[in-house]
């Protein structure tokens, strides 16, 4: 099994997993920032444009420390100590997989949510 680690952050992921990538090595595997990625509808402070949406580093032998910044401006906050999640699953990896973020909002609780599609051949593997 390989574990995933999310953080979230106030603002200063960017800056955390610089340090992380100092300390452990090697390279990030996704960086995706707010401006990169289409919000329809939402108007994104100019502060907020550099901020990640989106930071994925492994460790070790196969596990991941994924992170993302919280927006202020948005209503979000960070709340230490709920500000971490852990999940576990059995491969990370898609060889020869594409990836595309995808920003939508849930008509019900009128939170966003970030969801990944892997695309490999025909196939499809959406993570929500």
């Amino acid at each position: 099994m390989k574990f995933v680690t999310y953080l979230y952050f106030d603002g200063n992921t960017e800056e955390a997993f610089k340090f992380y990538k100092s300390v452990f090595g090697g390279e990030f595997k996704a960086l995706i920032r707010f401006k990169d990625v289409p919000m329809q509808g939402v108007n994104l402070q100019k502060a907020d444009e550099n901020k990640l949406m989106h930071i994925a580093f492994p460790l070790g032998t196969g596990d991941m420390l994924m992170a993302s910044d919280v927006l202020k401006s948005r209503g979000h906050k960070v709340i230490k100590g709920n500000n971490v999640g852990i999940s576990k699953c059995r491969s990370l990896t898609y060889p020869g997989a594409t990836t595309t973020a995808v920003l939508r909002k849930n008509s019900e609780s009128g939170g966003w949510w970030i969801t990944f599609i892997l695309k490999r051949n025909k196939s499809l593997l959406v993570i929500e």
